[in-house]
């Protein structure tokens, strides 16, 4: 399977995935880039180990305890910076597209991606970039945090 059509199967995979468990309300997040769509796969399949009657419940309370503990020390996918590298190279634009969208909109966000990506540490370095995901985990799971308590 080429990457094109393994992308298409995991997308409809995950978008089939939120609407059996009455989360299409997501679907729009999901939408946005390639990177929405790993972050959401990515707490999906975390979500599974937490609380809850339903996916929506385990989503909520994986979303609280990263609130309080940060994405980096929930998720394992962001565990080990050779991980946080693989998924800085394979979404290098979006996580461009983001950092630049966020610094335009945000002013929080703009002060915490100063602090991260200062002029001596270039996104070149494991720690600065799983310091970046971190924070785009954290930051895409709270927009799904409001969705999902509107």
């Amino acid at each position: 399977m080429d990457k094109q059509n393994e992308y298409n199967y995991q997308k409809d995979e995950l978008l089939s995935r939120l609407e059996s468990n009455n989360l299409g309300i997501l679907i729009n997040v999901v939408l946005k880039s390639d990177l929405h769509k790993k972050v959401v796969f990515e707490l999906m399949n975390e979500s599974e180990l937490y609380e809850g009657e339903t996916i929506k419940e385990k989503l909520l309370n994986l979303i609280f305890f990263i609130e309080g503990n940060g994405a980096i020390n929930t998720m394992s996918e962001l565990t080990h910076y050779n991980d946080s590298d693989k998924i800085f190279e394979l979404y290098r634009s979006d996580i461009s597209d983001y950092i630049y969208e966020k610094d335009e909109q945000d002013g929080y966000a703009k002060d915490v991606l100063r602090h991260i990506i200062s002029d001596d540490m270039l996104l070149t370095d494991s720690y600065t970039r799983n310091r970046v995901l971190g924070f785009i985990f954290e930051s895409i799971a709270d927009d799904i945090k409001v969705i999902l308590e509107y």
